[in-house]
């Protein structure tokens, strides 16, 4: 039995549910509006950057 995603299960995505994401996801988009959000998305791609210079070096 395969196991499956949260987007395969329709039966899950009621209305409160559907409500609680997109509350979530506006607050998300607010807070990458604001100085610290750009801060943070720098701090991410910055460690995800370091994470591929790792696997470079370790395959040489």
């Amino acid at each position: 039995m395969e196991k499956q995603t949260i987007n395969e299960m329709p039966w899950i995505w009621t209305d409160n549910v559907k409500e609680k994401v997109q509350e979530k996801k506006r607050c998300l988009y607010k807070k990458l509006d604001t100085r610290e959000g750009e801060r943070d998305l720098y701090k991410l791609s910055r460690a995800r950057y370091r994470q591929t210079q790792d696997v470079v070096t370790s395959l040489m």
